[in-house]
């Protein structure tokens, strides 16, 4: 039986649908507050890791002293083949592990935003689709993954190799996610949207955009 640590930033950035996905397929799993807990757990070879997105950034562990005791977990993990998820914020924090840069961008993007998948010889990965983001910061590639997808205004949207998957935007929101997210300040900018924007497209986009993810976790988690 697999069972999943899902580490959590922050209660406005949630796991989302990837809770239904576990207990659809009748997994285990534990929600660390990354923020709070004391020890994180030893790691065994049947344990797979799930980092959720949040508003802080790799580069503010004066403001968040928690960040560094992650990182050494998450450093552990990839040194263990442990499979890891990352999402947003964990890409950013796997990818910095990992040896590559994360920066702030040059502009935010946020909203239903149009990414474009590169080659990776995967029928999961389509030419285009819409997904939602909401992200400042960006990352280089690390080394041994490839690029899995770009969009206009960020050049890697997410990376992979055999135990790393990450991706740049929220492939994990529901309706409850972004009902938090709208909760918070309207972020400007040519690659955002607005709130009543928002609101709009996410009946007509987001039932794709969890059947999707869902057949990304089974491909990256159960092999399919």
């Amino acid at each position: 039986m697999k069972n999943f640590l899902i580490l959590q930033h922050e209660d406005i950035t949630p796991p989302g649908s990837t809770l239904a996905w576990l207990e659809k397929n009748h997994f285990s799993y534990e929600i660390i507050p990354t923020s709070t807990v004391i020890n994180y757990p030893d790691l065994n070879k049947d344990q797979h890791i799930i980092i959720c997105g949040g508003t802080q950034n790799v580069d503010q562990e004066i403001q968040y002293p928690w960040l560094k005791k992650e990182k050494k977990f998450i450093a552990s993990a990839i040194k263990n083949k442990n499979k890891i998820l990352g999402l947003c914020l964990g890409a950013q924090l796997i990818a910095e592990v990992m040896g590559a840069k994360v920066f702030k961008a040059m502009q935010w993007e946020f909203g239903w935003q149009k990414i474009h998948f590169d080659s990776c010889n995967n029928h999961l990965f389509e030419k285009s689709r819409y997904v939602f983001q909401a992200h400042g910061y960006q990352f280089s590639l690390p080394d041994g993954t490839s690029r899995i997808a770009h969009s206009e205004a960020c050049p890697n949207q997410g990376f992979l190799n055999n135990h790393t998957l990450a991706f740049q935007f929220h492939p994990e929101v529901d309706q409850a996610w972004i009902d938090l997210c709208l909760e918070g300040e309207e972020i400007t900018g040519n690659f955002c949207q607005n709130f009543n924007d928002i609101r709009l497209e996410t009946p007509q986009k987001i039932q794709s955009n969890i059947s999707w993810y869902f057949s990304i976790l089974d491909f990256f988690f159960l092999n399919k």
